[in-house]
């Protein structure tokens, strides 16, 4: 997720879905919100948090984590002006939580979700 207002209102809507389990959220570190782990700057992973609150979500210990913050081609910013309306999340204001973003990148969260999955998709096709 780049943490935009899309995102928002896309991440409450599968959170609550009966039929889907959300396992982690990942924060793209070039994103609309800024996610910087090295810098602390972390607002994007937070708000993440902040929204698993607000879905009432707390309780199931969804991990967040910050992805890179050097893009994989191009040095395109998102304006200023819309990174901060993203950061205070347009003023809304989402309820405390305790749960802590994740030290460990969002590779590494991407990467312990799928060694730790219970099913197995395997492409037959090949």
């Amino acid at each position: 997720s780049d943490m935009a207002g899309d995102d928002w209102l896309s991440i409450l809507y599968t959170l609550h879905q009966k039929d889907l389990k959300v396992v982690g959220i990942a924060v793209d570190g070039t994103g609309e919100a800024h996610c910087d782990l090295k810098t602390g700057n972390d607002i994007g992973a937070k708000n993440a948090l902040g929204l698993i609150s607000l879905a009432g979500k707390e309780a199931e210990n969804i991990p967040v984590a910050c992805g890179s913050t050097n893009p994989l081609k191009g040095h395109n910013e998102f304006p200023a002006v819309w990174r901060k309306a993203a950061d205070t999340m347009q003023g809304n204001r989402l309820p405390h939580t305790s749960q802590k973003v994740l030290t460990s990148d969002a590779v590494h969260l991407i990467v312990s979700i799928l060694k730790n999955s219970k099913k197995i998709i395997i492409n037959k096709s090949r």
